[in-house]
């Protein structure tokens, strides 16, 4: 068993912090060099970004939340002497988060960036709430220091992604000054939950 905190990259958002000790992993079932392993991760997200948004953006569409992620992952653990080794996982992860909100500001920047008929552009919107399902992988490095201590690092791939779909109202003003206003809907939005994990922490053994 090991506890620990780390680091994740989500892509085109800010870094986020796992929150200490809250990087749990456990084996469920060993046998030689394979193991079955799960755990959790509870991570402060910074926000994240939309995939299938319509147009370009730049940075993350969400606002910060939490995200609370359950891994199960087949490894094997590749011997490099009597108190290291590395260990190469692969399966996939539930991310359960808790509620997020669209950054209006930032929908309204990229939108208007890629219009050609507004001159400003404000919205007013909501975004669908779902958990994540994906797949990840790792690899990582774990050293005993004696019989029931040691340490671990290793690096953790997500990639998921879940529906997110977006709708709301728009106030604008066109090229030549005449107020618009409607209703928008962008249906095939999903949250994007590919990001790179970098982790650390202290293995245990019970005795």
């Amino acid at each position: 068993m090991s506890f620990g905190s780390g680091l994740l990259f989500p892509i085109d958002a800010p870094m986020a912090v796992a929150v200490p000790p809250f990087t749990l992993r456990a084996a469920l079932f060993e046998r030689g060099s394979w193991s079955v392993e799960t755990g959790l991760t509870w991570y402060r997200l910074s926000g994240l970004s939309l995939r299938e948004v319509g147009f370009v953006v730049n940075g993350p569409l969400v606002r910060p939340f939490h995200s609370f992620v359950i891994p199960l992952s087949v490894n094997y653990s590749l011997s490099l002497g009597s108190d290291e080794q590395l260990v190469f996982g692969a399966g996939g992860f539930a991310a359960i988060h808790s509620l997020y909100e669209l950054d209006d500001e930032r929908l309204a920047q990229a939108w208007l960036f890629s219009s050609t008929n507004y001159a400003r552009l404000q919205t007013s919107s909501a975004i669908g709430q779902s958990n994540t399902l994906g797949w990840t992988a790792t690899v990582r490095y774990e050293r005993q220091i004696d019989d029931r201590f040691g340490y671990r690092v290793g690096l953790e791939w997500f990639d998921g992604s879940s529906p997110s779909p977006i709708e709301g109202r728009f106030y604008a003003e066109s090229l030549n000054e005449v107020p618009v206003e409607g209703g928008f809907e962008i249906p095939d939005a999903r949250l994007d939950y590919r990001a790179l994990g970098l982790t650390f922490g202290l293995l245990i053994r019970f005795l």
